[in-house]
């Protein structure tokens, strides 16, 4: 699986299928159910929004690679709950290791199994 949109979006589902807390929602208010038609896909944790639309990582995929995205992923979206929901945080690395990152796939492991 490469980190495009719809590799991007299983991490989000497996995610939220994993912590309560997390869910993912479109074109919300970050911070309340409210309609914001400017938003797109997101992830939510406690009604909140955690990183950024699903549609901006997808796009900075098509111009930085997918090396990039994944490790903004990693940061932005599954680091964070490695504290909070490990169970979460273990099965976003899993989705994660899947990645297809080419060439800079044995580096990227080397990341994860840092940070697992």
């Amino acid at each position: 699986m490469i980190p495009d949109e719809a590799g991007i979006r299983a991490l989000f589902d497996c995610l939220a299928g994993n912590e309560p807390r997390l869910k993912v929602v479109q074109r919300e208010q970050p911070d309340s159910a409210q309609l914001d038609p400017r938003a797109e896909t997101f992830l939510k944790y406690d009604g909140n929004r955690w990183g950024r639309d699903l549609e901006l990582y997808a796009s900075v995929w098509e111009i930085t690679g997918p090396a990039c995205v994944a490790g903004t992923l990693l940061e932005e979206i599954v680091l964070p709950l490695k504290a909070s929901s490990p169970g979460a945080f273990a099965k976003g690395v899993e989705i994660l290791r899947g990645y297809d990152l080419g060439q800079d796939a044995k580096g990227w492991q080397l990341i994860l199994d840092y940070f697992s």
